[in-house]
């Protein structure tokens, strides 16, 4: 455009330029034409007389055309000027105008403009609406009005609102729900609205400023999950502590106990209590170092891992058993191994204390069977995924109350067994530390117990 503006002045002024030299040709000419034809004697003296008052008057008639048609020409120039001016006004508030949608087109941020009637038909939309699936046709077309954007399980809260503010004559307003994309994925926004309303007070259409924030409320609930799990990790912390300083105390006074009787028993010279107090002594120092173990092998895990590999559960069974095979022979427990165990993938020497532990429970617990049995195996996979694999056997069983009490720390159900009650918890912290879960079912006291838990097949914790 600058160029074409520049092209026009210079036509201008040219055309002012050539018709003052043709003018001056033309004079030239007449003149010349009239003095030789007087010259030669064919012209009288009367035309030579019109002729000098045809070279003077022509100028003077011509004066004036030229200096309009300079101020004309100046005037012009003028105009193009403001107009070059005006044109670069425009096309930088294009450019302006061509970013801005440029930045709202590659935004997160959507904009719809709906009517206030049943189903909210769409009338405008943003084209980055893109982001859900959909264009702005399909809204613009009525095949997809703003209603079937909303979750089911959010649309009538979402309405219940928009209905209460536009009741109560608020007209901005801020909405947070879950949306569907055109895939059917799920997607939380945050939608900030603006009601319109005609001349009589009645609402007529609604502006949403919509944000997906799916991002940040993933981050929130994780967020809340974590401080979740900080609180129960701070209560078994407390108890931890306390139950640490109540079972490690009370080894500690029948040493310190004992040790006084075995003073007495020396001083009288009592042989056969000199061996008892040694005995029960001993037998004090063997559960708190057995205690102290636990507990510092309970906090090794996730801290202390062999590396992780896949591995054949069934292998896993046949190490734990032959750890167990003691206990299996001395009890009389016959073990069940079903066939075709999956591969899982984890660190092989845990996974092995997983089932030694629960199967040294369960023949621990197995009462007075005549044929005691143990089965272990698999029953499909969880909704992860994962496979679940289980531990049954049909001893004493476990009343419905203390289902989830016995994985906690030195929760044990009869305080006259042996063992120091951290081998479930133990056990419960293995498997979520590999990305499982860990249960037990039980009918009650004398219907048997089944332990099952999942485990990855996959590098997937």
């Amino acid at each position: 455009m600058h160029t074409t503006i520049r092209s026009l002045k210079k036509i201008n002024s040219w055309a002012l330029v050539g018709l003052s030299v043709v003018s001056a040709v033309i004079i030239t000419d007449l003149l010349t034409i009239v003095i030789s034809l007087i010259v030669w004697g064919r012209v009288p003296v009367e035309l030579l007389v019109m002729g000098t008052i045809a070279a003077t008057v022509v100028p003077s008639i011509l004066a004036p055309i030229l200096i309009y048609l300079v101020r004309r020409t100046a005037s012009l120039e003028d105009i193009n000027q403001e107009l070059y001016r005006e044109i670069s006004e425009r096309k930088k508030a294009q450019d302006a105008l061509r970013q801005a949608n440029w930045v709202v087109e590659n935004s997160p941020v959507m904009f719809f403009r709906w009517k206030a009637v049943e189903g909210w038909p769409v009338e405008l939309v943003s084209e980055n609406v893109v982001q859900l699936g959909y264009t702005p046709q399909d809204f613009l077309a009525g095949s997809v009005p703003f209603a079937a954007l909303v979750h089911p399980e959010d649309l009538d809260r979402v309405a219940r609102e928009v209905q209460d503010y536009s009741a109560r004559g608020v007209d901005r307003f801020r909405q947070e729900y879950r949306i569907i994309t055109q895939d059917g994925k799920t997607r939380w926004v945050d939608d900030r609205k603006v009601i319109e309303r005609d001349a009589g007070g009645q609402v007529t259409h609604y502006q949403g400023i919509v944000i997906d924030i799916t991002d940040r409320k993933q981050a929130a609930a994780e967020r809340e999950k974590l401080i979740a799990e900080l609180e129960i990790k701070n209560k078994e912390l407390e108890r931890f502590t306390y139950t640490v300083s109540h079972d490690l105390k009370a080894p500690l006074i029948t040493i310190k106990g004992f040790l006084g009787f075995l003073e007495q028993d020396a001083l009288a010279g009592n042989v056969d209590r000199l061996k008892a107090d040694t005995h029960r002594i001993n037998e004090a120092a063997d559960k708190m170092q057995r205690l102290l173990g636990e507990l510092l092998e309970l906090s090794r895990i996730g801290r202390m891992m062999n590396p992780p590999q896949q591995v054949p559960f069934e292998i896993v069974v046949r190490e734990a058993l032959d750890v167990v095979h003691g206990r299996l022979k001395a009890r009389g427990v016959r073990v069940e191994i079903a066939e075709g165990l999956p591969t899982v993938y984890g660190d092989r020497a845990r996974l092995v204390q997983v089932v030694q532990n629960l199967v040294d429970n369960a023949a621990k617990f197995m009462g007075d069977r005549p044929e005691p049995c143990i089965e272990i195996g698999t029953r499909g996979s969880d909704s992860g995924g994962q496979p679940v694999f289980f531990v049954r056997d049909d001893g004493i069983g476990i009343d419905r109350q203390y289902h989830e009490r016995i994985f906690g720390l030195f929760n044990k159900l009869d305080a006259h067994t042996e063992g120091t009650g951290v081998g479930l918890a133990l056990v419960k912290r293995i498997v979520e530390v590999h990305g499982g879960r860990i249960w037990v079912e039980s009918e009650g006291v004398g219907k048997g117990a089944t332990f099952c838990f999942t485990l990855p097949r996959n590098r997937d914790y």
